[in-house]
């Protein structure tokens, strides 16, 4: 998987104070499980309409809990 991304800021204040018009990681989501529930979905719908295989489920998965650990706490996200 190959590609390039540029994460949402964390908060709303960040968000204000980088006027970024994109929706924070905390308005997005509530929670750490609410965005892997998301993924989840995402990639079974992505499975059913032939984008990805079903054997690569967990690589997408763990991408996906990767860049939140780095982008919701503020690890590896561009100052």
């Amino acid at each position: 998987m190959i590609g390039s991304t540029v994460p949402f800021p964390r908060t709303e204040a960040e968000r204000t104070a980088k006027r970024d018009p994109r929706p924070s990681i905390a308005a997005r989501y509530a929670s750490r499980e609410e965005y892997l529930e998301r993924v989840d979905r995402a990639i079974t719908r992505a499975v059913e309409s032939g984008w990805i295989l079903d054997e690569d489920r967990g690589l997408v998965t763990s991408l996906a809990e990767t860049r939140w650990e780095a982008f919701a706490s503020g690890y590896g996200a561009p100052a």
